[in-house]
């Protein structure tokens, strides 16, 4: 683990900001927290401490002042946050993790996994979309990625945990609908997966991340006087022809479009929607439908 993660390069510049914030950090015990992730990483950012001024004052050789101002300034940092309860100063780290102390006198199996920066996974991730799955979820996918990583910054695969996710949900919170942040989850969840396969990660970070609960709306569906009307509108008699078929076949737009004569059977009154070289049905799976005599109207037409 890197120092960097925990000492921000600002603070470097600031001797009395980094004093403090050292001593109260050589004031965290991991080992007493139940925040583990995987048993070796200990997240602080619900591990909190209560100090008095006094104390602090001793170790450092700094006045009380100068050592309030610090905390305040960390706070402001959002590295901490800060609360003074019966003369006590409570402070809560956030952002931060430490390995635990067990761990580093455990042996354990040398690293063999291919670990790298985040954004050079990018590339690998969007040929593995390219070459498996569909043209719309290779472009979902490099929007998500690159959103992704622009808010996480310079970051390794391994040092990716739930807390990024999470921290990323909530900055997308308010701005998009939830239904879109749930599409993002699914598709950093998935990317990871792909990272494990690719021999770049042990286990998937984002595997506990969970999707934001949605309320389901019941749909209305059109009634027939409506339908009328809307098929009333159609000046183009093809558009009204792929209007009525959806609506008498429940068919998604794209697999309408991408209908091919050699899946119609108008003697057997079937259709069979399946992948093509330029199209992927969802899920990617294949299934046969029945036509009603309207259906097969239309497409005796075309």
């Amino acid at each position: 683990m890197q120092l960097a993660n925990i000492f921000p390069e600002y603070m470097l510049q600031d001797h009395l900001l980094l004093v403090v914030y050292t001593y109260l950090l050589r004031r965290v015990d991991p080992a007493l927290s139940k925040a583990i992730v995987r048993g070796k990483i200990l997240a602080l950012r619900s591990y909190e401490l209560c100090v008095e001024l006094d104390d602090v004052a001793k170790a450092t050789g700094l006045a009380q002042e100068v050592i309030l101002n610090s905390i305040m300034r960390l706070a402001e940092l959002d590295l901490v946050e800060h609360s003074i309860q019966d003369g006590l100063h409570r402070i809560r780290f956030k952002k931060v993790v430490l390995p635990r102390p067990e761990s580093s006198q455990m042996t354990s199996e040398p690293k063999s996994y291919d670990d790298c920066w985040f954004d050079e996974f990018v590339p690998d991730y969007l040929e593995y979309v390219e070459t498996n799955l569909a043209k719309k979820t290779l472009q979902n996918a490099d929007r998500v990625m690159k959103l992704f990583g622009g808010f996480i910054g310079r970051k390794r695969l391994s040092q990716l945990s739930p807390g990024d996710l999470e921290d990323y949900k909530r900055s997308r919170k308010g701005n998009v609908m939830d239904s879109t942040i749930n599409m993002d989850v699914r598709t950093l969840k998935a990317a990871m997966e792909v990272a494990v396969t690719l021999g770049r990660l042990k286990s998937n970070p984002f595997r506990s991340v969970k999707l934001i609960r949605l309320t389901k709306k019941p749909i209305r569906p059109l009634t027939k006087d409506e339908f009328t009307r809307l098929c009333d509108q159609i000046v183009e008699p093809w558009i009204a022809d792929i209007v009525c078929f959806a609506v008498l076949t429940g068919l998604r737009r794209g697999e309408i479009m991408n209908l091919r004569r050699e899946n119609v059977n108008l003697t057997e009154g079937q259709i069979t929607i399946q992948s093509s070289e330029e199209y992927r049905v969802k899920h990617g799976k294949t299934r046969d439908l029945p036509l009603s005599s309207e259906a097969v109207t239309i497409l005796r037409k075309q």
